[in-house]
C-alpha cells in the first residue's frame, strides 16, 4: 500500500505499484501469520521504481499461554 500525506493529519492510499509513486510517498508492507506479525515503512528518496529507503522494520512473535485455575 503506498500512501501520500496531503497535510496535517491527512492521508490519501494512491495505490500499490511503485512505478506510480511520488518523491516523498511512503509504502507500508504488513504480514501476519497466526502469532507473528511483520511490518515495513519505505520512503520513495528518488525517481524510479527501485528507488525507495527501508525506514521501520518491525517483527513480532506472540505467544500464547493458558492458566488453568
Amino acid at each position: 500500500m503506498i500512501l501520500r500525506f496531503l497535510g496535517f493529519g491527512v492521508v490519501n492510499l494512491v495505490g500499490i505499484d511503485p512505478d506510480e509513486a511520488r518523491v516523498g510517498d511512503v509504502a507500508v508492507k504488513v504480514a501476519h501469520s497466526g502469532f507473528y506479525t511483520r511490518a515495513e515503512v519505505w520512503l520513495k528518496v528518488r525517481h524510479g521504481a527501485s528507488d525507495w529507503v527501508s525506514i521501520f522494520e518491525l517483527q513480532m512473535q506472540y505467544y500464547y499461554t493458558s492458566y488453568l485455575a
